[in-house]
Formats: structure tokens, sequence, C-alpha cells
């Protein structure tokens, strides 16, 4: 093979190659196939006119040239990962992915020592390493891109991606300084920022993983969905700030909007609002805001608004936009776990669990543990003083919420976690007699009850539904989620809605969500208010294939109403 690109004439192979650069491709195509029948293997002749066929949409043709310029290493490797790049471009328009996977396995050269790449070589070793990345090789990818880094004219992307590569891999100490490179030549590249934070994470660096996030968030403060034709009014979404960041990907909105319901109403009724977002609790001044005609606060918590300036902060910020707001950032303040039950706890028919806030201080244990035994009855709850129900943080050794036996537990628990602050709340035991544990969510929109999810699992923290193992040993429960979504008076009891219509004229929000169970004596159970949770069942969820899917509907469509009865009111 050596010494093949001598075979045709150089001259002549620039003049087909300058023919082709103009855009005159039946020219380029029949000179480039007139020096092949001089050079029939040459794969750089084979990977140009595969690329001309590309061009005249010859998928076919296309295909059967770049497959053979591909397998023919060329003996400048620059050459070679061109035809490579061009042949995964070809099976990714076309859908090939079985044939993408088998490519990305093929051997590959490493980028030559002595030649810079240029900006255009430079753009398709970055298309490669992306093309080896979706094929699920993304170490080849990141492989390739150091030959490339070697070399001191490097683009900042190039950077970017070998460390979101290399954090993909597990690699997250040698993400980080490709990343702090890419962060440096591109200040505003909130991805590599993002994939910075979530580096430092791994590596338990929290200081630096927050000091990230918050450039990140500076870097992108606001997002705007795409007008779409229809669309009757804009929604502006007031979203806490990235902390830090667990894993990378996804777009702008995935950055803007949390799991919970406002991402599922963006998503599901894009077609009718355009939504928006800011990241409403940044430091210095609010950036510049789109024209919107409704403000939905998912500052969610009335923790973080009780941080110090938080609150005044979102209030001017709604003040400055001047729109009617679904769920004010006052109300919210209003909604923490304490102030909840004081606000709940004389309702007839609702039973809401004492509950006490401690300062973590293990020097003065001695009296916690005292006033918690005058207080409460072992087992209690201990639970993080911010903390949601998330199943995903209620893990070994970052526990937000766990059950404690005695005085003794308490103190192990406490010696092993650092939170300045924790909840005591009494536990209930709502065991059913098969040993199940039930969760129900009540979701109320705009002044209507909706029964939106009902959850099963043996074990106390009922924090995530239970999958088809669990309703494989225990079928009836299946039949109880649905009967209870669909008729809760008669599953629950005739207690049930008058503590239920009780809560929602107590309670000071638009939009928010309540976990309960009922008891032997059929009285609500207060579990939990909150204003941030996802409402609906997602196709990710465990029990998402038999949850019916009538609360759903009529949770976006109280939504509409509450929308519309909101702008109309001000209008």
């Amino acid at each position: 093979m050596v010494g093949q690109v001598e075979v045709a004439d150089a001259g002549e192979r620039e003049a087909v190659l300058a023919l082709h650069r103009a855009g005159k491709l039946e020219r380029a195509r029949a000179g480039y196939e007139r020096l092949l029948a001089a050079a029939p293997e040459d794969a750089d002749l084979l990977g140009l006119l595969g690329v001309v066929a590309l061009q005249q949409r010859r998928a076919a043709k296309a295909e059967e040239l770049l497959r053979r310029a591909a397998g023919e290493p060329h003996p400048n490797p620059r050459i070679h990962l061109r035809n490579v790049n061009n042949l995964f471009a070809l099976f990714r328009e076309r859908g090939q992915a079985e044939a993408a996977a088998e490519l990305a396995g093929a051997e590959l050269p490493d980028w030559p020592a002595d030649a810079p790449p240029d900006a255009a070589e430079q753009a398709r070793v970055l298309s490669l390493a992306e093309a080896l990345a979706l094929a699920g090789r993304p170490e080849r990818g990141a492989a390739l891109l150091e030959g490339v880094l070697a070399h001191p004219c490097a683009e900042a992307a190039l950077y970017d991606l070998a460390g979101r590569l290399r954090l993909e891999c597990g690699e997250a100490a040698a993400a980080v300084p490709h990343l702090q490179r890419a962060c440096a030549s591109e200040p505003g590249n909130w991805q590599a920022l993002a994939a910075l934070s979530a580096a430092h994470s791994k590596l338990g660096r929290q200081a630096e993983a927050r000091a990230a996030a918050q450039c990140c968030g500076q870097a992108a403060p606001v997002y705007l969905a795409p007008r779409r034709a229809g669309q009757e009014a804009t929604i502006l979404v007031l979203n806490p700030a990235p902390a830090e960041f667990a894993g990378v990907g996804g777009g702008l909105d995935d950055l803007h909007f949390t799991k919970n319901f406002i991402i599922q109403a963006s998503r599901m009724m894009a077609g009718e609002f355009r939504f928006a977002s800011v990241f409403a609790d940044l430091p210095g001044p609010a950036p510049k805001l789109p024209e919107a005609d409704l403000v939905f606060n998912n500052l969610a918590s009335g923790e973080r608004l009780g941080q110090p300036g938080r609150l005044e902060q979102a209030v001017k910020l709604v003040e400055r936009i001047g729109r009617p707001v679904i769920n004010h950032p006052e109300a919210v303040f209003q909604m923490t776990r304490q102030k909840a039950a004081a606000l709940l706890q004389d309702i007839p028919g609702l039973r809401v669990p004492r509950i006490a806030r401690y300062w973590r201080d293990l020097s003065q244990f001695d009296e916690i543990a005292a006033d918690i035994a005058a207080q409460f009855t072992y087992p209690v709850i201990v639970r993080h003083v911010a903390a949601d129900s998330s199943p995903k943080l209620h893990k070994s050794g970052n526990e937000t919420a766990i059950r404690v036996a005695d005085a003794n537990e308490l103190r192990c628990f406490l010696e092993r976690i650092s939170w300045p602050q924790f909840y005591v709340i009494q536990y209930v035991d709502l065991r059913k007699v098969d040993g199940n544990y039930r969760k129900v969510r009540a979701s109320f929109v705009g002044g209507e009850i909706i029964m939106s999810r009902c959850q099963f699992r043996d074990e106390w923290m009922v924090g995530a539904a239970a999958g088809a193992e669990f309703y494989g040993r225990f079928p009836d429960r299946a039949a109880d989620m649905q009967r209870i979504l669909r008729d809760p008076e008669a599953m629950l009891g005739s207690q049930l809605m008058p503590a239920l219509e009780a809560i929602r004229d107590a309670v000071p929000l638009d939009l928010f969500a309540l976990d309960f169970d009922v008891d032997d004596d059929g009285r609500v159970v207060l579990f939990e208010v909150q204003s941030a949770m996802i409402l609906i069942p997602t196709s990710d969820s465990p029990d998402y294939a038999i949850a019916p899917k009538e609360p759903g509907e009529r949770i976006l469509e109280a939504f509409r109403r509450l929308v519309r009865a909101k702008i109309n009111t001000s209008a």
C-alpha cells in the first residue's frame, strides 16, 4: 500500500478535488472514476468518490465505496480517519446502529504526532469521537482525541468532548484537566461546566463541584423553548440553579427543569404553552428575561427560601416581572414540613405525626436525646430538613431519612452523617396485614383534588414505586392501586374527602401534592406536603404500565384551567 497515493497524477488529482469543492459533482465523479481506473484500491480516491455518492443521495453506492475505503487502511492516518468518519455519518443518516457498532470495534490509527490538525481536521476528529461514543465506545473516542490534544492548536471543543468522554468512562481524574482547559477557553460553555461539576463531585470535591455548577448556571441563566404555532401563552418558570451535577447529558431544557411536575407540563403541553425558565436564585443581578404571560414559581422548598436573602430575591423578581404567579414564593415559604404540620394539625379526620427540628450538636446529645424521649415514642424517623422523598437519595451512606429504634441507634446515625440540622418525626406503623406499606398521592391543582399516584412496597420508606417483581409476589396490589385512584372514597373511607378538602382550603398554594395513607380508624395520616413533586407517572416508573392514565389527563386539564384563570384574572 505504501506509495499508492502517488499512483495517480498529483496534478490531475488536485484538479478533480477543486471541482468537488466547487460543487461540480458530476464532473468530480467522472474525474475520480478515471483516476481509480489506474489505482483501483486507492483508499483516498474511494473515500472521495463515496462522498460524492453521498452528496448525490446515492446511499447504496456511497456505502459500498466508503466500506471499501474504510477497509483499506491508508498509509496516511488522516485519510483513513476521514474515511471512517464519513462511513459513520452514512450509518447515522440511515439509522444503521448495528453497522455503526461493528465499525466502532474496528482498529483505528492514532492521530500522527508530526501532523498538527487544521480546523477541518479537528472538526472531523470531533465528529468521529462523538460517533464512537454514540456507538457505545466512548473510551475509543477519548483515546482518539488524546492524539489531537497533544498539539497546541487543539480547540476548546476537543478538550470539552475528551473530558466528557473520560467522565463517561468513569475516569473523573483524567476528565478534570481537559474540562478545565475547555472552560478556561470558553467560560460560557455550560456543558463543559456541568461536566466539570460532575467530575469534581465524583472525586469528592464538593466545594469545586458547587463552584462549577454555579458558573454553569451563570453561563446559561435563561432558557426559552422554541415558538410553535397555536401556543396560547408563555409561562416563565422560576427554577433553582443547579447545586452540583451527578452526571452530564441533555440539552439546556434538561439543565433548567428539575424532575417534577413542571418538566412534565413543559414536555406534554409544549404545543399549548411556550415554557421559559430562569435560574431565580443565582447571586447577582437577574438576567434579561423573556416576555411572559404567567410566572410559575418552582423555587419549591420553604427551607431553601428561608436561607438569608433568598425569599426577598424571589419576591423582588416576581414583582419585577409583574405577571400573575402560580405558587407565590411567600406562600411556598410557609410550607416547610414543620410549618405545614402546625398549619394542618387541627383538621378533623387528619392525623399529623409530631415533628421537631434539632441542631446536630453531639456535645449536647444527651439533652437532644432527653428531649426526643419526652416528646416522641421510638421508633422515630430522622430526616434531613431539606430532603424530599426521592428514593435515589435513600441509600446507605447518603440517607435523607432513616427509622431509628432507640437513642443509641440515633447517636450512631448522627456520628455518621454531617447534617447541621435534622427533623425527628413520629413514626406511625401503617403496615398492612400482608406486610406491605402504601403511599397515596393527591394532587391539588387550582382547587381540584385528583388522586394521582398510589404506590406499594415491602419497606416503610415508600419512596419509589414497586416494579414487576413486587407485583408478581403481590398481584392484588396492582388492582388495589387502580381502584384507589379511580374510586378513592370507596377504598379509603368516608373521612378522606372532607379531610382533603380542608387541607386544600388551608394550604396557601395554587398547585401542590400531598403524600399520605389512611390508618385503621380511617384517618388520613400526613406524610408530606410539597409544591414540587412528580404528579403523573412517567415511562421510566416501574408502575407506569399498570397505572391508570385518567388521573394524568385530569391533572393536565386542571392545569390548563388554572393557567387560563390566572391570566384572565389579571387581564
